[in-house]
């Protein structure tokens, strides 16, 4: 910037002078924009390369490490908590187990403790059911709700539930699916509304052969 003297002796700026001022800070600051823009940019690359850092794994338990697999084999749905820390899954048909829902607790000295709360095919033909294909739910006062994929009065599978009292758990059989109106197979978990109803969905069956959604 350059002061010039005029006819009036006053000082005034000749804003020819400051033009080329106000361009030079426009292109430190685009050049200062594009240098931050490359920083965030490279940084994201760096993170995105970083390789995944090696999770270690617990084995809380090995499944048929009772006789016959009495314990059960070949988890294959999840598992749920009671919010005390306690883990509930269903196993399915191995050994001579034709599936069972169990428990693990923690046992306060960093392990687990296994139990089997039912087995399945208990009852003359299998009218309990055979193999808890799905997870099981529970409600607010420790029931546990679950399907199996087959037996019951029909062969095609119940629903079920599980209370616990007296120092073990009781099965009640809520519905048996094969009657022909129905469907058969229920292979997804359970879930269920506010009001205590279960709703789920079969394999096959219904008027289409194809499976229904059903509420119980």
């Amino acid at each position: 910037m350059q002061l010039t003297k005029t006819n009036n002796r006053e000082d005034r700026l000749t804003i020819s002078n400051v033009e080329p001022k106000f361009g030079s800070i426009k292109l430190a600051a685009a050049a200062l924009r594009c240098g931050v823009t490359i920083t965030v940019l490279a940084a994201l690359l760096l993170i995105i390369a970083r390789p995944a850092q090696a999770q270690t794994e617990t084995v809380l338990y090995n499944f048929c490490s009772q006789p016959g697999c009495t314990d059960g084999g070949a988890p294959q749905a999840g598992l749920i908590s009671d919010g005390a820390g306690n883990l509930y899954g269903t196993t399915g048909q191995v050994g001579s187990s034709d599936g069972v829902v169990f428990e693990l607790s923690p046992n306060g000295s960093g392990g687990w403790n296994y139990s089997t709360l039912y087995s399945f095919c208990s009852e003359p033909n299998c009218a309990d059911g055979r193999w808890p294909y799905s997870h099981v739910i529970l409600d607010g006062s420790g029931n546990l709700y679950g399907i199996t994929y087959y037996g019951g009065a029909y062969g095609g599978g119940v629903v079920f539930e599980l209370s616990p009292g007296g120092g073990g758990w009781t099965e009640t059989v809520l519905h048996s699916f094969g009657n022909g109106n129905d469907g058969y197979y229920p292979a997804s978990g359970l879930i269920m509304d506010g009001s205590g109803n279960l709703y789920g969905t079969t394999l096959v069956g219904g008027p289409s052969g194809y499976g229904i959604v059903y509420e119980l």
